[in-house]
């Protein structure tokens, strides 16, 4: 019952449901120019730390010149894809929003909610008991695959060895006169990069899941939102009943 429900509504009320389906090459290209855009920080990130010791700006050029172009297209894309959505909304489903406001209107959220509730009486599920049901079994079902928590354990295995490999390299540099200020900018630059590839390593390995769902013409959005998503969709219909 909640597995039948869950596939009606990605496949028939969904945002990927209603309207990207529609334009599947638009929003392809537009999803693969964000996880590029994305993936030239990191690169930009090491292309500084390298300008900054070696003194070299082509190591830091290329990486910023690709995050402008990225970011032109991005911007070019998401302004078509507004159009196009915009035009989706006005053929298929007579809704036209105003040019100043977001595509996802009260009126579009109505359309949404009208879907729900007919599938809802179709199958004979539209009681406020029933639907209660629904939203306990889907919580249930998202809690039973919740990740364990293994961030900041990962965090620890990298920066403590890191930490106790440094301190001897800034103590024998004070020892032996080096270069400490040096020395010291590439001990910062290197503590920032390893913190920043820990923070910021799940989001790209999200982008990239969410690049390989386009791919297999899965929606880019995750599942986890769309079901959150439908389990208030349930609340606010159990509300109204």
């Amino acid at each position: 019952m909640v597995e039948d429900l869950i596939e009606y509504y990605e496949e028939n009320i969904s945002d990927n449901g209603l309207v990207y389906k529609h334009m599947p090459i638009l929003r392809f290209w537009n999803n693969v120019t964000f996880i590029i855009l994305i993936l030239c920080v990191p690169f930009m990130v090491v292309g500084l730390m390298y300008t900054s010791i070696v003194q070299r700006i082509n190591y830091w050029l290329l990486p910023i010149i690709l995050f402008i172009i990225s970011l032109g297209l991005l911007c070019f894309l998401v302004r078509k894809q507004k159009i196009r959505i915009l035009s989706i909304l006005r053929n298929e489903y007579q809704i036209t929003p105003e040019e100043n406001e977001g595509w996802v209107t009260g009126e579009y959220k109505k359309k949404q909610f009208r879907l729900l509730m007919g599938y809802l009486r179709r199958k004979k599920l539209y009681e406020k008991q029933k639907i209660e049901q629904l939203i306990q079994r889907m919580n249930d079902r998202e809690k039973s695959k919740l990740p364990p928590l293994v961030a900041p354990s990962i965090f620890i295995a990298f920066i403590v060895p890191l930490w106790n490999q440094l301190i001897p390299l800034i103590y024998n540099s004070i020892l032996s006169e080096s270069s400490f200020g040096t020395l010291v900018l590439i001990v910062n630059l290197l503590f920032f990069l390893v913190v920043f590839i820990l923070c910021y390593g799940g989001f790209i390995y999200r982008s990239a899941v969410k690049f390989r769902d386009e791919l297999i013409a899965e929606i880019f959005v995750t599942k986890a939102h769309q079901r959150k998503v439908l389990i208030e969709m349930l609340k606010d219909i159990s509300l109204k009943i």
